[in-house]
């Protein structure tokens, strides 16, 4: 008889079953790893779409673990790191929520510090400042090795929201408090950078000096000593700046452009024009720094009178950086070229007659849409008023009056006689109708009839805003030096540009007078040593324009008005795994957005929102719209299944990189408040069309352009 034997599989089978399972997980997050790592080399040499999908992959390989093996000693792990992807993928909302699933799922691992860090940082990057400090405090408090970084990021938060004050203090706070930290030379820097911006020339230039003993970089020394130079250019130490600047000159080509236009400034201050306009051309680069040369020596010929090499200039500067300060304020020197030529010539830069009213109110114009002096824009509009009574222009003029002191000056109570002058004087006129409306009058109807001259430099409903210094994403210039006074009141040239110069006391362009040109004792807020620009004082002394100087035409007239956050992918909820006993952590992994095709929904007709208009380069709300923006929050509020797109909308001029980037800015605000008056935020979608879709291409119109418009889904 055979006997029958249980045959039990050797001990070492179940070890190596065990063995291949341990090691099926551990090279599935091994895999996250090196996908996070390769992630990281592509981020940091710019390929940002090719580390988003190295991302993407070490999130779904960290899924993956978690939702297989959830007790393994991976899961916490695992989960960090979906985190950590999610944040460097600048996906900060997922982020926070995963960093927040580590801390509640695995209270007890090892990665709860760094974690708590990360959330901080996740929330300061997606711009939920408080919640931000009360986190990274608290890791101050609880985790000290951590203390340093939390400190820093605290302090360059401030950075990064252009509180520079506020960021100088906390920075040097840290930099006093953690003298060994790893932060300390980018701590260093932005302190000289913030500095500098806020005028503080001897902070600055301690700053650029220990940072200069700070950074192992050769080239990033070289242009720190193009910053020190800056700071001594802006202290008066002129001879200084020059030693600097010659000491960088040549090591690097491609700091070559900054060194030659810092060393004309300097060389300027000395009284050598010659030698600064030779350094100015050496300048070339189609750069902020180009511009900026081009600029300073278009200024210097039209203070000598030399007009087509100014508009040459002006040209250049513009041609290469349009959307930067200097490319702009060529911009207005080329259109303020072109308005006082045409009030001399009485003609257009077309050819047509050009009447004395319409010439002055052109000047006028120039001043409010274009250089923003409004103090001179309302003297020039009172002159059009008193000077040509009869005409359309005189009109016109009380309500641009009106206009700049309700939208700019927010004076309601001064624009109401003017409004009621325009009415009284001119009932029968489109201007009259409009002042009715603004005062909340009744209307008359009345059969449109065609006016003999259309004017074609200021568009009616709603009036245009005031012309504002065009902004680089991030910065604002301030007030430029004005413009020598004439002893005439009769001129009719902008006294001042808006657009921060160099020096207080000086305008950069502004060489040491030539004899041959010696115009007056009195320069820039009466600085001895200076005369008054050349164009400014032949239109003082009514000579003529020179024969053949050519023809520029600007557009002169403005009028009103990154990339959009993509849609939220849709796909399968995100999953929900155990991990041990008492808790769950939710894993979303990742999937494609869709495109939604369907026509934009007609909204109820309550929700048919007017657009928002903007002045020009800006994307501040009016008071005005922003009191109609609360009221449409109210309707918003009132339907909830509604959901909408912000688009903003820009004029044709700059370049299409700054509209887009502009427009976006402008859509932003108009969520920013909609969400702040209690609307969702995520009803609310924003998107920049730029200059795409232009409600008009005409000078005097382009307030139409710049606008914010709503999309219904």
């Amino acid at each position: 008889m055979i006997r029958s034997h249980h045959i039990r599989p050797p001990a070492y089978l179940f070890a190596v079953v065990l063995l291949g399972a341990g090691c099926a997980y551990f090279n599935t997050f091994y895999n996250a790893q090196a996908a996070y790592r390769e992630a990281m080399r592509l981020k940091e040499q710019g390929q940002n779409v090719q580390a988003k999908a190295k991302f993407d992959k070490a999130i779904e390989k960290s899924a993956l673990v978690i939702q297989r093996w959830p007790k393994s000693r991976w899961a916490d792990d695992a989960l960090f790191l979906i985190g950590s992807s999610y944040y460097e993928g600048a996906q900060y909302d997922k982020a926070i929520r995963h960093f927040d699933q580590l801390t509640l799922a695995f209270p007890n691992s090892g990665f709860v510090p760094r974690g708590e860090l990360y959330r901080g940082l996740s929330l300061l990057a997606d711009k939920q400042y408080g919640t931000a400090r009360v986190v990274l405090d608290a890791v101050k408090q609880k985790y000290p090795k951590l203390a340093d970084e939390a400190s820093y990021n605290l302090a360059k938060s401030f950075i990064d929201r252009k509180e520079l004050a506020r960021g100088v203090d906390s920075l040097a706070a840290f930099h006093g408090r953690f003298p060994r930290s790893r932060f300390r030379a980018s701590a260093v820097k932005l302190l000289a950078g913030g500095s500098f911006t806020l005028e503080r020339y001897v902070d600055a230039e301690k700053w650029y000096s220990e940072y200069a003993k700070l950074t192992d970089d050769p080239k990033q020394r070289a242009l720190t000593k193009l910053k020190i130079a800056a700071c001594r250019y802006e202290l008066g130490k002129n001879e200084e700046a020059v030693a600097e600047v010659n000491d960088v000159l040549g090591r690097y080509v491609d700091l070559d452009d900054e060194a030659n236009l810092l060393l004309g400034k300097a060389l300027t201050a000395m009284d050598r024009p010659a030698d600064a306009l030779a350094a100015w051309a050496k300048v070339r680069g189609p750069s902020d720094f180009g511009a900026e040369a081009a600029f300073l020596t278009g200024k210097y010929h039209e203070e000598g009178a030399d007009f087509e090499r100014a508009r040459a200039y002006y040209d250049t500067a513009r041609t290469r950086r349009a959307d930067s300060d200097y490319g702009v304020l060529a911009l207005k020197r080329l259109s303020l070229l072109d308005a006082l030529a045409a009030r001399r010539s009485g003609k257009r830069a077309g050819g047509d007659s050009l009447q004395p009213a319409e010439a002055m109110f052109l000047i006028a114009e120039v001043n409010n849409l274009n250089l923003g002096d409004y103090d001179r824009a309302m003297e020039l509009y009172q002159k059009v008023h008193d000077s040509f009574p009869d005409t359309d222009w005189a009109a016109k003029a009380l309500f641009a009056k009106a206009w700049i002191l309700r939208n700019v000056r927010n004076d309601t109570t001064g624009a109401e006689p003017l409004l009621r002058q325009a009415i009284a004087e001119y009932p029968e006129t489109e201007y009259a109708d409009e002042s009715r409306r603004w005062l909340g009058l009744p209307v008359p109807k009345r059969e449109k009839k065609k006016p003999e001259a259309v004017p074609e430099t200021i568009a009616m409903r709603p009036p245009p805003p005031p012309e504002e210094t065009l902004q680089a994403p991030g910065s604002e210039p301030g007030p430029m030096p004005p413009e020598s006074e004439p002893a005439d009141t009769g001129d009719f040239t902008a006294r001042h540009e808006p657009g921060r110069f160099p020096h207080e006391r000086r305008e950069p362009g502004r060489l040491p007078e030539r004899p041959e040109l010696a115009g007056g004792p009195h320069g820039p807020r009466g600085m001895p040593g200076t005369s008054p620009g050349a164009l400014e004082v032949e239109m003082e002394r009514g000579r003529e324009k020179p024969a053949g100087e050519p023809s520029h035409h600007v557009d002169t007239l403005p009028g009103h008005t990154g990339i959009p956050p993509e849609p939220p992918a849709k796909g399968p909820a995100p999953e929900t795994v155990a991990v041990g006993m008492r808790d769950t952590v939710r894993v979303e992994l990742p999937s494609a957005p869709s495109v939604d095709t369907a026509e934009h929904a007609q909204p109820p007709a309550k929700l048919r929102f007017e657009p928002i208009r903007f002045a020009t380069d800006s994307w501040q709300i009016q008071p005005a719209d922003s009191a109609r923006l609360e009221a449409d929050a109210e309707s918003l509020k009132a339907h909830p299944d509604v959901k909408i797109v912000v688009v903003g909308h820009c004029d044709p001029r700059a370049s299409e990189r700054y509209n887009e980037e502009l427009g976006l800015k402008r859509a932003q605000a108009v969520r920013d408040l909609l969400v702040s008056s209690g609307v969702d935020a995520g009803r609310i979608s924003v998107r920049s069309d730029g200059e795409k879709h232009l409600v008009s291409t005409k000078p005097d119109e382009y307030w139409l352009d710049r606008r914010v418009e709503f999309e219904y889904k």
